[in-house]
């Protein structure tokens, strides 16, 4: 009840000085073995700029056996943040699993396949780049950059017609960005 971590916080969790007097493994509370608040944790400090810590918690998080899709998406995001981009690729993989027990939001769904596109773009991967955002394309069918990069990866590929289509779509739903 008397939980430091709990005290004037808007969630599970409040950032500062109470966290500091937490027994912890590179800032991540080790105590803890709430899987929320470990990928909580994990994210703010992933904001902080602090690697380690970050990655402790995320990493503790998702060994969790009742860890789950958000939880593989907030370590995914982080392993971005901080340039572990195969670790990350593997993270949204798992955040996007269709066996999970539960979805991850819809907003978090949209953004972890645009994401993981983006990744497997970087890493040359591109059948499964324009695969991943025409998956983004069918939850947003009003997003123009999920048309613009899906056009850029089909071109990439040497499929110039579906490139052209994509690219109008795109342009199309925001001519600004032509």
């Amino acid at each position: 009840m008397d939980d430091p971590r709990r005290a004037g916080h808007r969630g599970p969790l409040c950032s500062g000085t109470a966290w500091a007097a937490m027994p912890s493994r590179h800032g991540c509370d080790v105590r803890s073995k709430v899987v929320g608040e470990l990928s909580r944790r994990g994210w703010e400090l992933s904001e902080a700029k602090d690697l380690q810590g970050s990655l402790a918690c995320h990493h503790e998080a998702t060994s969790s056996p009742n860890s789950g899709p958000l939880n593989w998406f907030h370590r995914a995001r982080s392993e971005q943040a901080f340039g572990r981009l195969h670790e990350a690729l593997d993270s949204f993989k798992r955040a996007l699993d269709p066996g999970a027990s539960y979805a991850l939001p819809a907003r978090e769904a949209q953004e972890a396949w645009f994401q993981l596109a983006k990744l497997q773009r970087d890493a040359g991967i591109l059948e499964d780049a324009a695969a991943s955002y025409r998956r983004v394309v069918e939850m947003s069918p009003q997003l123009p950059s999920a048309h613009i990069m899906l056009a850029v990866v089909l071109h990439e590929l040497g499929r110039t017609a579906e490139s052209v289509d994509a690219y109008t779509i795109g342009l199309t739903l925001d001519p600004s960005v032509g």
